[in-house]
């Protein structure tokens, strides 16, 4: 799976290949993971020492810019 960072948008959202990791440059630890059907918008913070992660299955490309307001 390939990761990278870009900035997650509407454009980019509808355009991520399958069973890639985008990682946003805007927010951190916000990322959308794609398998081959499915689009999920992830949040991923340090709580206490771990990894707490925070998942929105289903992310339509409209919601990418509303999906890290939902997710908090």
């Amino acid at each position: 799976m390939q990761s990278q960072k870009v900035k997650l948008t509407k454009t980019t959202v509808k355009a991520a290949p399958p069973d890639a990791k985008l990682w946003d440059t805007e927010i951190k630890g916000f990322g959308l993971f794609t398998g081959k059907t499915t689009k999920t918008f992830y949040h991923q913070q340090d709580a206490k020492g771990k990894t707490v992660r925070t998942t929105r299955s289903g992310a339509p490309a409209s919601s990418a810019a509303s999906a890290p307001q939902t997710m908090s």
